[in-house]
């Protein structure tokens, strides 16, 4: 759905980047935040995300963007030039600036398609695998502190699910679409923390991981395969990112790849199985809470509850 642009938006993007915007166009956004295709007096064309303050999952993707943006910028200059996105900071600095209602983050206009829902071709499975190969590398090689987002196996969202399935649901929509899952959630719940324990003893090596690898995160331009949206980049194992390829029919092609960069490495079972499975408790808890808490419209409704019951479906 558009949203109306406000008049915020240009004296945010003059103030804290020098930039005269005289055209802002909403374009298609992500699961977190809105998008928005910018063009300034100059000429030069930017990518603008916006989170929503009122909307119960911001702070989970903003809260390490002080962290996350560096080290992209980084990669982007070191490791994956021309294979990433490349984050504008403020001119003081920052990686991000804020008002009352909004987070904004500004990129550099990427000119080229999102692969979305067409099969990588051959090409493209080769981009990306020597893409994941690149930039899997250890704590010890980036020169940005990376103790706080380090995997340490938590999981609030799973604990807040969890004590709502324990109360009465009291929107009778939401339980008649939860109603026949409940079991299900509450196995998956316990398989999770099962996982926590044996992972939790495991001398697994971390590497450097996106978490979010999908066709929906991948852009062709004229020349490259290009990786977008890092919230979620995290010192974890390596299966934090290969679990999101696992059903994909190049998976075996990515890691033939992967394992020649990467020699000696083989697939724990037990990290992958809990990153599948909590990416799909994440994802439902996610709906919940936009359901129960972001107040969304008919059509915004409509979506959130198709997404839901997706996701419950595959559970």
């Amino acid at each position: 759905m558009e949203h109306p642009i406000p008049k915020d938006y240009h004296t945010v993007l003059l103030r804290h980047y020098g930039i005269d915007a005289i055209e802002i166009k909403q374009t298609q956004g992500g699961w977190a935040s809105l998008a928005y295709i910018v063009k300034s007096a100059e000429g030069i064309s930017l990518f603008l995300k916006v989170y929503e303050k009122k909307r119960a999952s911001t702070p989970k993707w903003t809260m390490m963007v002080d962290v996350y943006i560096p080290i992209v910028v980084w990669l982007g200059k070191k490791i994956l030039k021309d294979r990433i996105v490349e984050p504008i900071l403020t001119s003081d600095g920052k990686s991000k600036c804020e008002d009352e209602n909004y987070i904004y983050i500004l990129f550099e206009y990427i000119d080229g398609l999102t692969i979305g829902e067409n099969q990588l071709t051959n090409q493209q499975v080769h981009n990306l695998s020597e893409i994941i190969s690149d930039f899997h590398i250890s704590a010890e090689q980036i020169p940005y502190p990376t103790s706080v987002i380090k995997e340490d196996f938590q999981m609030d969202f799973a604990d807040q699910l969890a004590s709502f399935l324990e109360t009465e649901v009291k929107d009778a929509e939401l339980e008649s679409i939860l109603i026949g899952h409940f079991e299900t959630l509450k196995l998956r719940l316990k398989q999770l923390t099962a996982l926590v324990s044996v992972l939790k003893s495991k001398d697994l090596p971390f590497v450097l991981c996106h978490t979010d690898l999908h066709n929906w995160n991948m852009m062709q331009t004229e020349k490259q395969l290009v990786l977008l949206d890092w919230e979620g980049l995290k010192m974890a194992p390596a299966e934090a990112d290969l679990f999101g390829l696992v059903e994909e029919p190049y998976f075996e092609q990515v890691m033939v790849s992967y394992q020649k960069v990467h020699k000696g490495y083989t697939v724990d079972e037990d990290a992958l199985n809990f990153y599948i499975i909590r990416r799909k408790i994440e994802d439902i808890w996610e709906c919940i809470e936009q359901l129960l808490f972001d107040q969304p419209d008919d059509q915004e409704k409509r979506e959130i509850i198709g997404n839901l019951e997706k996701e419950l479906s595959d559970l």
